[in-house]
Parts: C-alpha cells; sequence; structure tokens
C-alpha cells in the first residue's frame, strides 16, 4: 500500500489524497485508520514492515502473536510460537529466571518425555528450538514446563493438522 502515515499517536492510517494512495481516496480529507484483520492460529506470528517510499532506510517492523501460548510461574514467563503451520517447529522462550543460572526444559508429547538441559543469559532470558511431532501419530499435545529455581512455568500446545471448521457446524 502507497499513502500510510504513522501519527504521533502510533496508529496507521491511510492518507488517501490520490486513487493511488491505500486504493480508496477519502474525499473527505480526513484520515482514516488502517484496521487489520487476522485469523491467527493459536501461537501463530504475524511480521508486518512498513518502509518508506522515500526513504528506504525508513523502516518500521513489528512482530504480532494476537493468540500467545504461555504460561506463568511466580514472576517468570514461558511462551511457545508456531514456526510451521501445523506446529511440527516452535520456538520457545523463557524470561524473568535469575540470570546465569541453569535450568532444564520438561517436555512431553505422547509416550516421548525429554529433559533439555538450558542456562538463561545475562538477563535471565533463554530459548530453545523444538520438533513437536512424534513417530507413529499425526497429531498431539505437547507440554512443556521450565524447571528454574525459583519459578517453573509450563504450558501446553496441540500440533498436527490445523482444523480451519473447529467449532463450527458441520
Amino acid at each position: 500500500m502507497e499513502g500510510i502515515t504513522i501519527g504521533k499517536d502510533g496508529v496507521l492510517s491511510c492518507a488517501g489524497k490520490t486513487p493511488e494512495q491505500c486504493t480508496s481516496p477519502n474525499p473527505g480529507g480526513n484520515d482514516d485508520a488502517i484496521d487489520f484483520t487476522f485469523y491467527p492460529q493459536q501461537g501463530e506470528p504475524y511480521r508486518l514492515a512498513f518502509i518508506s517510499q522515500h526513504d528506504p532506510q525508513t523502516r518500521v517492523a513489528i512482530v504480532l502473536v494476537p493468540k500467545p501460548i504461555e504460561g506463568r510461574d511466580k514472576g517468570c514467563t514461558l511462551n511457545a510460537i508456531r514456526l510451521t503451520p501445523k506446529f511440527e517447529l516452535s520456538y520457545i522462550t523463557a524470561t524473568g529466571f535469575a540470570p546465569n543460572t541453569d535450568l532444564s526444559f520438561d517436555t512431553r508429547s505422547w509416550d516421548e518425555k525429554h529433559l533439555i538441559p538450558g542456562r538463561t543469559d545475562a538477563e535471565g532470558k533463554t530459548d530453545l528450538m523444538m520438533l513437536n511431532g512424534v513417530v507413529g501419530h499425526d497429531r498431539g499435545t505437547t507440554t512443556v514446563k521450565v524447571i528454574g529455581t525459583q519459578c517453573s512455568p509450563s504450558l501446553r500446545f496441540d500440533w498436527g493438522p490445523v482444523n480451519l471448521n473447529a467449532g463450527q457446524k458441520q
């Protein structure tokens, strides 16, 4: 889209001054806020970038996760982000832990259980890339728990084929 303006309040609007801008000129001269519509799966990220047509070095980039998967415990947070459509691959982040300490990721799916060692950085954060599938199964539920000295947040998510009609009458 061309003609997008970022206001002082951070709202994106369509200047709409010419037919080429935002594809819908606003004859009243008022700028209309741009509404984005997403149909996210649980944990699915959306990546947006806005680049100035006059100065390509001027950019705004954001990542949104409208339906986050997270667990919290005593100030610590665990997040799972879907990296593939069927959640075969996930990105797990853990924050709020003591800096530079050892911890463990306890993962479970079907009969598979793994205890994966980890270590936080100077800011008390760590992350993990994880394959969620289990041989012999096309879908399942994964649980992840981080075992730290002060907290142990956990979360769970389903992986496998996405049912786009979930909740709708067949």
